[in-house]
């Protein structure tokens, strides 16, 4: 957890007077137990095919979940304000933020979505865009071959 800063340094007649260091107020923003908590329910997410809202369903596909990257995340939809009506019941933003791998987590991607046309899933817009994401994001990096809009299981 870090002290909020608001101003990096103090200069005066283009000289640098007083440089301001980021500061580390706490380690941890929670202890170990919540964390897990937290990544149980992020994981829950994208694979618990009963409950997780960017789960695979039968009937609508893979949504977050990839056979090349385990990705965790979570799903989101508000309402938007329209001035001088209030919150639409009708219009809404849509979202799947995400991290991957999952297992030892290196990117972090979000989808958004204003507006979109009904009908809509945040599971399954958002969350397959994050998918194809990050299987490209790790074939880029060499963990697998992803060539031509096809995957494959194989190690460069």
């Amino acid at each position: 957890m870090m002290r909020p800063m608001l101003v990096t340094a103090i200069e005066q007649n283009g000289e640098e007077i007083k440089r301001f260091r980021p500061e580390v107020v706490k380690g941890s923003i929670c202890s170990n137990g919540t964390l897990k908590d937290i990544q149980g329910a992020l994981h829950d997410v994208v694979w618990d095919n009963h409950l997780g809202t960017a789960a695979k369903k039968a009937w609508i596909g893979p949504k977050a979940q990839s056979d090349l990257v385990h990705i965790a995340g979570k799903t989101g939809t508000a309402q938007l304000f329209v001035r001088g009506h209030g919150y639409s019941a009708r219009r809404h933003r849509i979202t799947f933020v995400g991290y991957f791998p999952e297992e030892k987590p290196r990117y972090t991607c979000i989808c958004m979505i204003e507006d979109p046309q009904y009908p809509y899933d945040a599971g399954m817009d958002c969350g397959s865009a994050v998918r194809v994401i990050a299987e490209k994001t790790m074939a880029y990096t060499g963990c697998y071959v992803y060539e031509n809009g096809e995957r494959r299981l194989e190690k460069r």
